[in-house]
């Protein structure tokens, strides 16, 4: 077995570059714009009482106050940690010191993108501390219409075989706590009641087939590994449609998160997509600090056209970055137009990853001001070489 040093600093040293990477930025920029522009108080309905959803409301409460002011329904890439100097002030008061963690944010993307994106930059993390062995565990809790189904469903058949349940899940079944029964019944010591459960996947409804199917898809052409795992569905009721955790027995690194677009009408009677994930390192964290330097600005701009591409693209980008070339990207949306911004414009370079381009396995890069072109190989020796010429 491998050994690994991980220190609650290097953990965040390298998510924080990898989640810029990816289009996250840290929290405390975004807070800086809500002071300022906050004008209009939003009233909360009901607080969530679990710490990472405290977190997630403060966010969704900056998100509707800036919609208000700007009449804007942008998408955020939010960052946080509790090891940070920055972020940690904005989203929590709390000194009491826990487990590492990094916090991954998406709020304002309906489709399975968000999902792509947090596993992918999630995957890229793990990567980056050694933990090669890690796997992705995935399952589908669907609309909330199925989720109700889902657990009204799995009471009654936890009732007829109550016997064979311990003390603590006969409690919770009876407070009426089934999500935090479900994961219970697949330990070793309920042997034989995970077979009366039926699994998730068989409830769902089309459109929270096809939603699961894109993200599965996503998760194949970025070549990730995963499990099809019907034991894990979020603790909470605010979880539907996918649920996710990344683990590896050989590093003490893991994550869990989940789509909760439910939460923002639970709590604030508005409707918008969430999505979040949490990698934890299980070591206190102690103190805080800065990252050791600021990235800096890309060179080239990465666009992607056509289904095939959009696929790949998360794969692409983690490539470029291996081979030290970063790039900026608007990738969740989907029409090129969208994507180049005025802000696409003031790039040097421009990469652009078609169809075709994925098909012949290349990216085209391409010179701003004179529209110069060049075809380069997705192939590490071929991507230094265009590293040297993004240089000129």
């Amino acid at each position: 077995m491998r050994s690994f040093t991980i220190t609650p600093e290097k953990f965040f040293d390298k998510a924080h570059k990898i989640a810029g990477l990816y289009g996250f930025g840290p929290i405390n920029e975004v807070f800086k714009d809500y002071r300022r522009m906050k004008r209009t108080k939003i009233t909360m309905h009901k607080k969530p009482t679990e710490a990472h959803l405290q977190h997630l409301s403060l966010i969704l409460r900056f998100y509707f106050e800036r919609a208000l002011h700007t009449y804007e329904y942008e998408p955020m890439f939010l960052f946080h940690s509790n090891v940070d100097k920055d972020t940690k002030s904005a989203v929590t008061r709390s000194k009491k010191p826990g487990d590492t963690y990094f916090t991954l944010t998406v709020v304002g993307v309906r489709d399975s993108y968000a999902e792509a994106l947090l596993l992918s930059c999630a995957s890229h993390i793990f990567r980056s501390l050694k933990s090669d062995a890690y796997r992705i565990r995935i399952n589908s809790m669907g609309t909330a219409d199925d989720s109700k189904l889902y657990f009204s469903k799995l009471a009654k058949t936890l009732r007829k075989v109550k016997k064979n349940i311990d003390p603590a899940c006969q409690k919770l079944l009876g407070e009426d706590r089934v999500c935090e029964v479900h994961p219970r019944l697949y330990a070793p010591e309920h042997v034989g009641v995970s077979e009366y459960i039926t699994p998730t996947l068989r409830l769902l409804s089309e459109k929270a087939r096809q939603h699961f199917e894109r993200v599965i898809e996503y998760l194949e052409a970025h070549q990730l590994p995963y499990e099809l795992a019907p034991d894990v569905v979020e603790l909470t009721r605010y979880g539907i449609h996918t649920a996710f955790e990344i683990n590896d027995e050989h590093s003490p690194l893991y994550a869990r998160g989940a789509r909760y677009d439910t939460l923002p009408y639970h709590l604030y009677r508005r409707k918008i997509p969430t999505t979040s994930i949490t990698i934890t390192l299980p070591e206190k964290a102690v103190g805080t600090h800065q990252p050791k330097s600021r990235p800096r600005k890309p060179k080239a701009f990465f666009f992607h056209t056509g289904e095939t591409a959009r696929l790949r693209s998360l794969g692409v980008i983690s490539q470029l970055y291996e081979a030290n070339i970063p790039v900026a990207h608007r990738l969740h949306y989907t029409r090129v137009a969208d994507q180049l911004n005025d802000e696409a414009r003031s790039y040097p370079y421009t990469i652009v990853f078609g169809q075709e381009e994925a098909e012949n396995n290349v990216i085209c890069i391409r010179k701003t001001d004179t529209r110069a072109s060049r075809m380069v190989d997705l192939t590490e020796e071929s991507l230094q070489t265009a590293r040297e010429f993004l240089k000129k």
